[in-house]
């Protein structure tokens, strides 16, 4: 009586049913005992009617269920049809045979309702089968003692079949929220970083036109034109990054990097021994640059700056940094990314003075 069904799914399986429909296959011992009974043909037609409505009515539950515990109208009111077709077996063929099709209800309970309310229905089931012969045509105690054989492993195996589907859902939506997480620190970590690298470099072109703006007003209105297109630039890679439509690659990032440290006054040596041959270590590379220009127009003095790119290495060295023993930079949100985004591509990064008047920052992506 097991169904196959997903647990949290929106629609219909549209095959776990058939599974739960096999089981039907086990109505062959109501049959028998309606098709061996006394009575009249007509009663016996009139049974085997019952009995085939009963089957169409559970197969249509187990198509129809849409979640563990669904509880809803629509399943009790299919619910209390079983019971009542059950109930009507009994007054037409007797007993024996009505008894014979309470294993199906049980079960299905077990996947439709409320854990307590189905276990439940199955004691009262359990206590119909023992004692409800005796009380109905005083047959003795127990008589049907046998359907309890078949009730009990099938009650078993869908409590089994139902704690297992809820953990799947349960892990399921523990993955979705992973990557929800994780798509959340992915844009958080983008909009860092394309608004830290957009403005500085706005602050200092800003602070480039307003002291032109009496010594050279042609070149101070080009400046604040810069800045308007950098704001423009910057809020549709935000955008962009929001929707995960793209981010800036390594070309761009260099080219961005040239015009920023030249704005500021730094001059920049590019040397490309080799391009990285993946996306994700292009792309933390691209990330590396932007973090390290940024850095270094906010928290250095440097006058030049080097970036040496290799195929698993990118090293972006300033000469701005004071003098005195090497020591490694204290790790801000900037770094923590960068550091995260070489992580997921297999590399580290490294950052700190080194001891000669120069800070480095390393990315390796092996």
């Amino acid at each position: 009586m097991t169904s196959t069904i997903e647990a949290g799914r929106d629609e219909p399986s549209d095959h776990g049913w058939i599974f739960g429909a096999a089981w039907l296959v086990f109505l062959v011992f109501p049959v028998m005992v309606i098709v061996e009974d006394a009575t009249s043909v007509a009663t016996r037609a009139a049974a085997l009617v019952l009995l085939a409505a009963y089957a169409a009515v559970y197969t249509a539950g187990l198509f129809l269920l849409r979640d563990i515990a669904e509880d809803s109208a629509r399943i009790n009111i299919l619910v209390t049809t079983l019971i009542a077709l059950i109930v009507a077996v009994a007054a037409t063929a007797g007993i024996g045979a009505a008894l014979a099709m309470l294993p199906f209800v049980t079960c299905y309970v077990i996947f439709a309702w409320p854990l307590g309310r189905s276990l439940a229905l199955v004691a009262v089931a359990s206590a119909a089968i023992i004692g409800a012969p005796t009380l109905i045509d005083g047959t003795s105690l127990g008589a049907y003692w046998q359907i309890l054989l078949f009730t009990a492993p099938a009650v078993v195996i869908s409590l089994m079949w139902r704690t297992l589907l809820l953990t799947e859902d349960d892990r399921r939506h523990l993955e979705q929220e992973v990557a929800r997480l994780g798509e959340r620190d992915r844009i958080a970590r983008e909009v860092h970083d394309i608004l830290g690298h957009g403005l500085t470099v706005i602050a200092v072109k800003a602070e480039l036109a307003s002291r032109l703006i009496d010594a050279d007003p042609c070149r101070a209105q080009v400046e604040i034109e810069a800045v308007h297109d950098l704001s423009r630039t910057a809020l549709a890679e935000v955008r962009a990054a929001v929707s995960g439509l793209r981010t800036r690659n390594l070309p761009e990032a260099l080219d961005a990097a040239k015009q920023a440290l030249g704005t500021a006054g730094i001059a920049l040596r590019t040397e490309i021994s080799a391009s990285p041959d993946n996306a994700a270590t292009a792309a933390a590379f691209a990330s590396a640059v932007r973090e390290g220009t940024t850095n270094i127009i906010r928290h250095s003095t440097a006058r030049a700056c080097r970036i040496h790119i290799d195929r698993g290495r990118v090293r972006i060295t300033n000469d701005g940094a004071p003098a005195g023993p090497p020591s490694a930079a204290r790790r801000g949100n900037g770094l923590r990314g960068l550091a995260e985004r070489a992580a997921a591509a297999g590399g580290t990064v490294s950052a700190g003075t080194t001891g000669s008047g120069e800070f480095t920052l390393e990315v390796q992506i092996p």
